[in-house]
């Protein structure tokens, strides 16, 4: 998997279509990466994870793997100095809390998933992402909605099911925004005028797909 990820000691709303700050994602080139590193607080650090060529660990999906050297070529035509990324190689589903608390990186306000693609990499990417998340952070998980990676669609479903999960709260742009519960009615609304939801454009399948919660689709208007 890869990571891309923001972590901050701040709080309050994340906006997850407009401004947003770096989470773990798959790097590839690092181009969402970047996208989200360039609105970052200053004082932010920014946390990006994938496997690389050479690495002992491959994903068995075919998912890929990233390009280091156009990542930090990337980096530094956007201003963002490759110095300041740390970059943890590897296997994602060899990634625990410990990993990030002993590099004394604080708790993420955004965590971006895009890692592998089957059913046991991303639910290990979730349950990750329910440890390394901050009291009111998203969590953006990337092809949710792409049939020829339905391992995600199924983890997040089945995830959503277990005890202590983060809420799913908008379907867009092929990603399933969630965020703590406790933050959950914060979200819907924000998302419901920003994307002017009536109820027709919730899921309400969610109660299989999504579990309890309904999820602001505003691409999916009949």
């Amino acid at each position: 998997m890869t990571f891309a990820a923001t972590a901050t000691h701040k709080t309050g709303l994340v906006r997850p279509a407009a401004k947003a700050c770096p989470a773990f994602t798959r790097l590839a080139q690092g181009l969402y990466f970047l996208a989200l590193a360039v609105h970052a607080g200053a004082t932010e650090p920014l946390v990006a994870m994938d496997l690389f060529p050479g690495d002992p660990y491959k994903t068995t999906d075919r998912s890929g793997s990233a390009e280091l050297t156009k990542f930090n070529e990337n980096c530094e035509s956007v201003g963002v100095n490759p110095s300041d990324v740390t970059v943890i190689a590897g296997d994602s589903r060899l990634l625990t809390p410990a990993s990030i608390t002993s590099r004394k990186i604080p708790k993420f306000r955004l965590l971006s998933v895009d890692g592998g693609h089957s059913l046991e990499i991303a639910m290990s990417d979730m349950h990750f992402a329910t440890c390394a998340i901050m009291p009111g952070g998203v969590v953006a998980v990337d092809d949710i909605l792409n049939s020829g990676w339905m391992g995600v669609f199924q983890a997040v479903s089945l995830y959503v099911q277990c005890p202590n999960a983060l809420a799913p709260f908008l379907l867009y742009k092929n990603k399933v925004f969630l965020t703590t519960v406790t933050h959950y009615a914060l979200y819907m609304k924000w998302a419901r005028e920003t994307f002017n939801c009536i109820p027709d454009d919730y899921v309400h399948i969610s109660r299989r797909s999504f579990g309890p919660y309904e999820v602001c689709a505003p691409e999916l208007r009949h």
